[in-house]
């Protein structure tokens, strides 16, 4: 995808494992001190 045209910029992500389980762990932190705020 073409970021910035004028300055020949591309950005591109490239997904792995690691990168799905490391989503999967922040999301799930994020989930529980949500729970934890919503609970106190």
């Amino acid at each position: 995808m073409e970021w910035v045209p004028s300055l020949g910029i591309d950005l591109s992500f490239r997904l792995t494992g690691l990168s799905y389980l490391f989503a999967a762990m922040i999301s799930g932190v994020g989930v529980m001190v949500q729970l934890y705020a919503y609970a106190t």
